[in-house]
């Protein structure tokens, strides 16, 4: 996330980050760098975009530097066309993120 770029990616929201190709059931806990849990996000809506506002549980706006987003999946997924599982509930992963203010 760029905020220098914050008026291109989401008008009229300037903080919003988007989650994209996530599991279509999840839950999406967000870290510091240091390891301290900041948010934690439910993704319910089956889809595979999820957004984030950059904002604490306590509400206060992130400032720049290096988060971690833990993604943990809440249920099976299986694909309604081909009957195969793509996502097994508690499946997870990490994956880090930049933020520049």
């Amino acid at each position: 996330f760029n905020i220098r770029a914050r008026d291109i990616n989401y008008p009229g929201e300037p903080d919003k980050i988007g989650f994209f190709n996530i599991p279509a059931f999840c839950k999406i806990k967000i870290y510091t760098e240091r390891g301290d849990l900041i948010e934690t996000l439910e993704h319910t809506d089956g889809s595979g975009d999820e957004y984030w506002n950059s904002l604490t549980s306590s509400r206060q706006i992130v400032a720049s530097g290096v988060y971690i987003a833990y993604f943990e999946v809440t249920r099976d997924y299986v694909d309604s066309s081909s009957g195969k599982m793509l996502y097994k509930k508690g499946d997870n992963t990490f994956r880090k993120f930049i933020i520049i203010r």
